[in-house]
């Protein structure tokens, strides 16, 4: 009876021993993983703060090196980005010269051509130069500036200064008859523009009536940058005339009033000339010559003193190859004009003789009648 009673005990301490042993063994368990997982935790938010701090050291590293803001400087050259790099030249440009101008221009510029920039030696740590090119021309360059560092010590760089490449001005001088308008580009030229007035036309002087006056010429100069793409002269008649160019002069030649007045006197000057001519070999009177002569004028007193004995004895004249032109209008009362002639002399005895003549005439208006009032070879 005892051995069982004690069996009985020693079971039922061994179970409460099993228990408590299982008890012990759970909490161990629960211990453990919630260690586990606090060191899981632990590990990833070590590893979570490591990589931000990774990523923000990379990021700030990325942040601080210059070639990004250099190649954010570069892009307004890259784009063709011309209002943002007329900023940056010379202003007095946009005094005469459009922003559409300057725009044609570059596009001249850089058409064709491959865009780059290039770091150049500074010689200031806090600065970096750059130089931007077209192929191999140069079109510009721009700084960066070291403005702050960091937490992590590395320097910022930011844009300090642009500069773009502009043209030089040229100066161009138009040269044309006084009351002709000028149009550079689409523009009139102002008083201001002009240089010089009153210059005269022609190189021969003579002696004008009252109330005539010999044509003159006057100059003008004007600056440009981007170079004329048309110049247009308009002259007092509202005519348009092509001037002639010589590197950056512009010259109007004078336009002669043939087309207004040669239907009209050609056939007096032709009466006039011959007259005039036949006087010189003594085939025409002084006495019928005067009629065609203003009084007392510079052409009547050469005649006077004009020996007409100088062509030998002939049997006839003829007037060959008979030119008139270059007519020009003093007033509406005075006019010159030239003209060019083969004088053929008929002679007894031998072959004939061709004189080539040319002259320079000047008539005044008396009444209805045209009258030679001075004269001159040419």
């Amino acid at each position: 009876m005892k051995t069982d009673q004690k069996k009985a005990a020693k079971v039922r301490k061994t179970g409460k021993r099993r228990i408590q042993e299982k008890k012990r063994s759970r909490l161990y368990t629960k211990i453990f993983y919630s260690f586990y997982a606090l060191t899981v935790v632990a590990l990833f938010v070590a590893m979570f703060m490591a990589s931000r701090y990774v990523n923000e050291y990379v990021r700030s590293y990325e942040a601080a090196q210059p070639k990004y803001v250099a190649s954010a400087a570069a892009q307004p050259f890259y784009e063709h980005d011309y209002d943002t790099l007329a900023q940056y030249v010379n202003q007095d440009i946009f005094r005469v010269e459009s922003r559409e101008d300057y725009a044609a221009y570059m596009d001249r510029q850089l058409e064709g051509r491959f865009i780059s920039y290039s770091e150049v030696f500074s010689g200031d740590e806090n600065l970096k130069q750059y130089t931007v090119r077209a192929d191999d021309m140069k079109i510009g360059e721009f700084t960066l500036k070291h403005s702050s560092e960091d937490k992590f010590g590395f320097w910022r760089w930011s844009l300090d200064s642009v500069r773009v490449e502009s043209p030089q001005s040229q100066t161009y001088t138009v040269n044309v008859p006084a009351g002709s308008a000028v149009y550079v580009n689409g523009k009139a030229l102002t008083e201001e523009d002009m240089t010089r007035s009153g210059i005269p036309e022609f190189d021969f002087t003579v002696a004008l009536p009252e109330g005539a006056a010999m044509p003159t010429r006057c100059e003008y100069q004007f600056e440009r940058y981007f170079g004329v793409d048309s110049l247009r002269v308009v002259n007092v008649r509202g005519e348009d005339c092509e001037p002639d160019v010589a590197g950056r002069t512009y010259t109007v030649p004078f336009v002669y009033d043939d087309a207004d007045m040669a239907a009209e006197l050609d056939e007096r000057v032709i009466k006039v000339v011959r007259r005039l001519s036949c006087y010189m070999t003594n085939d025409y009177s002084l006495y019928n010559l005067d009629k065609d002569m203003v009084k007392d004028s510079q052409a009547s007193k050469y005649i006077r003193a004009f020996d007409n004995q100088w062509i030998a004895t002939h049997r006839g004249y003829d007037f060959l190859n008979m030119d008139v032109r270059n007519y020009v209008r003093y007033s509406d009362d005075c006019f010159s004009v030239e003209t060019r002639y083969d004088f053929k002399i008929i002679y007894y005895s031998v072959d004939p003789e061709i004189y080539p003549t040319a002259y320079r005439l000047y008539f005044q208006k008396e009444g209805d009648t045209w009258k030679l009032f001075d004269f001159t070879l040419i």
